[in-house]
Formats: structure tokens, sequence, C-alpha cells
């Protein structure tokens, strides 16, 4: 970037989780309101916990997707989730 001043960036390093459930358009397919209703009890009692105990912060969910961003070094790559946990 030619001729730009560079004195007011600030450089960080953040790790990004992207996810979504798998067989969600079938679910809501088969019951929409109580999929909606079952993956938001989902996401506040067991995946939003898991990612604040990891340092991290949800930043979006859109549907089925959820994009996590991780600043501290400690949050980062110790988040795996695996949740077998059937929602339909």
């Amino acid at each position: 970037m030619v001729g730009m001043d560079r004195g007011h960036l600030r450089r960080r390093l953040t790790a990004v989780l992207i996810a979504d459930v798998v067989g969600y358009s079938r679910l809501m397919g088969v019951d929409e309101e109580g999929t909606h209703l079952r993956l938001a009890g989902y996401v506040k009692d067991l995946i939003e916990p898991k990612i604040v105990g990891n340092r991290g912060r949800l930043i979006r969910t859109a549907g089925d997707g959820f994009l996590v961003e991780f600043r501290e070094r400690r949050g980062r790559g110790t988040m795996r989730p695996r949740y077998p946990a059937r929602i339909g």
C-alpha cells in the first residue's frame, strides 16, 4: 500500500471457527418450529458455554451456521467440538 500511513493500523492474530449442523434442512422440513427451538436451546446450553470456556466469542448465527472468533492464543486449537447429541 504505497503512500498509506500505517501508524494507525494494529495487527492481531485471530482464529475463526465456522460450523453448521448436519441434516438441518431435512430437520427444518419435518418440524421447522421444533428444530429451531431445539437448536436455540442447544446453542445456549452447550455450544456458547464451550466457546466462552475456550476464550472465544460467538459473533453470529444464521440458521444452522455459527461464526466464532478466538483472539487469545490459549483458546485457539483447544476447541474441537464434537456434539453427538441429536436435535431431531
